[in-house]
């Protein structure tokens, strides 16, 4: 809460006496001092509770809303990441959390192979390969800090399985290049992209091998390249009931 000195408060007694502001300008003029010092209370990283969650706060927006690095509903126990929580009615339900109630976030982030790096304010993985972070659809879009869009295309019934499939397969692929620090840049003869092939084995779809490309590029290539053969086996092997579905009739 902000405290006004006595001589913030004769001043603005000063310029109502002299008809500079109305009085309830002047009520005005204190309540946006309170909100603008309320606001500011907290700074980014800071771990807050309040309303049943523990947040590590990224920037309160305003008396209601608040952006966050994680949120941690204390009712279910699930964690939540970079978003914008807006059910605070007011920075007076939020607190510093206890050093008890940091640990029990902190707890909760191990538990799903993460931590908070307070040096780069930024929730990283516990030392683990991509293989173990991304391994479907919600963990690489939390993995690559993405908000996941809901959108309707045209498709039929028969077709709408395998776009969805196609889909999780492009995201994975993606989280997988990323943690690698590879994007494949099919303008660059010099660049290797790694890619997986299937085949039928007597009617069974199964991974067949790897190989690579430095320009030619398809449908397949150009989604699905990765950084070395090990990299491109790996994904293969790992999706491959993603890949049947989208390569198969």
């Amino acid at each position: 809460m902000k405290e006004f000195t006595i001589e913030e408060i004769k001043d603005l007694l000063n310029q109502v006496m002299k008809e500079k502001i109305s009085f309830f300008e002047m009520v005005e003029v204190i309540n946006e001092k309170i909100s603008e010092a309320e606001v500011g209370e907290f700074k980014d990283g800071d771990f807050v509770a309040g309303l049943g969650c523990l947040i590590i706060l990224h920037k309160q927006i305003n008396n209601y809303s608040a952006k966050y690095h994680v949120l941690y509903a204390k009712t279910n126990g699930r964690l939540h990441y970079y978003n914008t929580y807006s059910q605070l009615s007011g920075t007076h339900k939020l607190r510093l959390a206890t050093e008890t109630e940091k640990q029990e976030l902190l707890d909760a982030l191990i538990k799903e192979g993460k931590r908070w790096n307070a040096e780069k304010l930024c929730v990283e993985y516990i030392e683990k390969d991509i293989s173990e972070i991304a391994t479907d659809f919600k963990s690489a879009v939390d993995y690559l800090h993405e908000d996941i869009y809901q959108f309707t295309t045209g498709a039929t019934k028969n077709h709408s399985f395998k776009l969805s499939a196609f889909n999780r397969l492009m995201i994975l692929a993606e989280a997988w290049n990323s943690f690698d620090e590879f994007k494949p840049d099919w303008e660059d003869t010099n660049q290797c992209k790694h890619y997986p092939l299937f085949e039928f084995v007597n009617g069974k779809f199964e991974f067949s091998n790897v190989i690579f490309s430095r320009s030619i590029s398809d449908t397949h290539m150009s989604n699905f390249s990765f950084k070395t053969p090990e990299r491109a086996e790996q994904f293969g092997k790992q999706f491959i009931d993603l890949f049947r579905i989208v390569l198969s009739n």
